[in-house]
């Protein structure tokens, strides 16, 4: 009763509330608007054969198109892609489904629509014309069925005289950001770091099944000695415990970016990441 009378948790930790209220903030607007949920966006249960190429073309430009394919990691970079629509050469298309790898050989019983929504992503890439392919998800999802699954769908892109980018597994983090923040306020300021729960070694290992493709692996460019920042500039990176906020991923994929277009036009990345200067790759707290 007395929690009750005293206004609970959030009363006797304001500061605390202050940061869940900078989160609250957030989720209101993501992903539901700029993820264009419902539309290039899917969840279990919507109809995604509704797909459409304009309501889903992100940056229309003259040029090659591109196909952003893959589950929520890849939305989440979307409001970074846009951000930046400058910077992005051709046609970009979103095509993404909440818990559905681009993996073609992937099935899901909780999500059984998955399998036709992959099928129909290498129908979209022969109608659009789409010349490079960037492939991302929760990686993480892959590790009891094998990451090998992934080559099958590099062989199939590439058949199609398809250029293939795969973005490697993004940070996690034990819970949301806004607890770390709270738990970890002693280290406040404009930046801060926690450890990420991403195995240091599992972004080389899709690497290696990710044979035939450009990979980039965004934990080394961002993160050092397995922590990742999840506060830049005194904002959150994150709205949840692994998703990107429109900041954060507009923070990303500034370093992300030119890497996805040197591959898109055929450059070797394999000695380029690690010494890329990108503004989140700062060590400290």
């Amino acid at each position: 009763m007395a929690g009750i009378s005293s206004g609970g948790f959030p009363c006797r930790f304001p500061d605390y509330l202050a940061m869940r209220s900078q989160i609250e903030a957030v989720e209101r607007n993501e992903p539901s608007r700029s993820w264009r949920k419902g539309s290039c966006f899917f969840e279990e249960g919507q109809a995604f054969s509704g797909w459409n190429a304009d309501a889903c073309k992100l940056i229309g430009g003259p040029g090659p198109a591109t196909l952003q394919w893959g589950d929520s990691f890849a939305a989440h970079y979307v409001p970074g892609l846009m951000a930046h629509a400058a910077a992005v050469p051709g046609k970009l298309y979103q095509y993404t489904y909440a818990g559905c790898p681009p993996v073609l050989a992937y099935y899901s019983y909780a999500r059984p629509a998955c399998t036709r929504f992959n099928q129909r992503a290498i129908e979209l890439i022969k109608e659009l014309e789409v010349k490079t392919v960037i492939l991302s998800a929760r990686w993480l999802d892959l590790r009891s069925r094998g990451l090998d699954l992934l080559a099958g769908t590099i062989d199939e892109l590439r058949s199609l005289g398809v250029k293939v980018v795969v973005i490697g597994q993004s940070p996690a983090f034990v819970t949301n950001v806004d607890v770390i923040a709270y738990a970890n306020r002693a280290a406040q300021g404009e930046r801060a770091t926690w450890f990420t729960l991403v195995d240091s070694h599992f972004n080389e290992k899709l690497k290696q099944a990710s044979a035939g493709a450009a990979f980039i692996d965004s934990i080394a460019i961002g993160c050092e000695a397995g922590r990742c920042p999840y506060l830049e500039g005194g904002r959150f990176l994150y709205f949840d415990s692994a998703h990107y906020s429109n900041f954060g991923s507009a923070h990303m994929v500034e370093a992300l970016l030119p890497l996805i277009v040197k591959a898109g036009n055929g450059t070797d990345l394999s000695s380029r990441q690690r010494s890329l200067p990108a503004s989140g790759a700062r060590g400290g707290r």
